[in-house]
């Protein structure tokens, strides 16, 4: 009888294990361990190494290539002097205006910028101060960069001095606002970032595909708006709301800027090429920290020295490096002078349209980009 009840207990041990154990036992295998978890975990941290070092190798290659390109002078005289060859005017006449464009380093990360119309640095119409974010981790592949305004009291120092953009580190360190003034030396321009990057976007950098430096391999930068767009006021005509686009491509001697401005209501194009072609650039000077020592002691503003290197656009740095009869000639070339064309009707169609609309209270975006 014992025996019996003997066999009966072996065989329901056989039928369930979980009979007598607390949980199942795990299935015994013949071949060794499996090291795949061990593999995947092995691989996932590797190539966050990997990851990492691509990033920090990326942030400061873009960095590196700010420093060298982001600064100097520039100019468009070229690409306009070509539109007017084939009969076109700015605008609806599918050219472009002639403008300049002046970035001065007042440290390693930022930029004091200037652009003015028809080689005429008393026609300054955008100042902007530009702050380069470094963020190893967030954002591994980009390098952002802040858009601000200036006081406006010290923008009139800088325009007094707008023949002498060497001087504007020193004007800039030396400014501080009234402690009565509201306003601060510098004012942030929300949402309308740009994220620099060594890959330039198959969408929105298109217009890449079609120019010289592209094709030839030349290492460069390209630059989106982090939020896509921004709807903000304009400084040219004031009360007038805009929807920016923008997109930037950097080289070493030329620099692309694809800005166009649009009526928020219409659509219709305030400003920018409306061929879609971006503002070509080239080189006219680089700006950059002097080897001598700066005999102003109570100042922190670098020391800086242009040096010209393109011979045949220096007349467009200003009067000092022109005689009258050069300028004459070169804005003949291109049919005149650029600046505001269109400007004042513009400015009166917008107006009556947008107090017929009323839906727009524009007072409340913040200044254009």
């Amino acid at each position: 009888m014992i025996w019996k009840i003997f066999v009966f207990v072996v065989l329901s041990t056989r039928r369930s294990s979980s009979f007598f154990l607390p949980f199942p036992p795990k299935a015994i295998s013949k071949s060794p361990p499996s090291t795949a978890g061990k593999a995947n975990r092995r691989d996932a941290y590797y190539a966050g190494i990997v990851r990492l070092h691509a990033s920090l190798s990326a942030q400061d290659q873009i960095l590196q290539y700010l420093k060298e390109w982001f600064q100097g002078d520039f100019d468009n005289y070229q690409q306009v002097v070509e539109d007017r060859k084939l009969k076109m005017e700015p605008r609806e006449g599918g050219g472009h205006e002639h403008f300049h464009c002046t970035l001065v380093p007042l440290t390693p990360s930022s930029r004091l910028a200037a652009f003015y119309f028809d080689a005429n640095p008393n026609r300054i119409f955008r100042f902007r101060h530009y702050q380069l974010l470094y963020n190893e981790t967030q954002k591994p592949f980009v390098v952002e960069m802040q858009l601000s305004t200036l006081h406006p009291e010290l923008e009139q120092l800088l325009r007094i001095n707008s023949n002498d953009p060497l001087s504007w580190p020193r004007v800039f360190d030396e400014f501080h606002p009234d402690d009565d003034s509201n306003q601060n030396k510098l004012e942030l321009l929300p949402k309308c970032e740009v994220a620099w990057s060594l890959d330039w976007d198959p969408i929105q950098h298109a217009y890449t595909l079609d120019i010289p430096e592209h094709t030839s391999g030349l290492h460069s930068l390209h630059a989106v708006m982090v939020y896509g767009e921004a709807i903000v006021n304009s400084t040219i005509v004031p009360g007038m709301a805009i929807r920016i686009l923008d997109q930037l491509s950097l080289y070493p001697n030329v620099f692309y800027i694809n800005d166009r401005g649009f009526d928020p209501f219409t659509g219709a194009y305030i400003y920018g090429n409306q061929r879609g072609v971006p503002y070509r650039l080239c080189r006219v000077s680089n700006i950059l920290e002097s080897s001598k020592n700066s005999t102003n002691t109570t100042s922190t503003a670098p020391s800086l020295q242009r040096h010209v290197e393109n011979e045949d656009l220096a007349w467009t740095l200003g009067p000092e490096w022109r005689t009258d009869e050069e300028y004459q000639l070169n804005m003949e070339a291109i049919g005149g002078i650029s600046a505001g064309i269109n400007k004042q009707s513009y400015k009166s169609k917008m107006t009556k349209e947008m107090s017929e609309k009323g839906v727009m209270d524009v007072a409340s975006f913040p200044k254009t980009c």
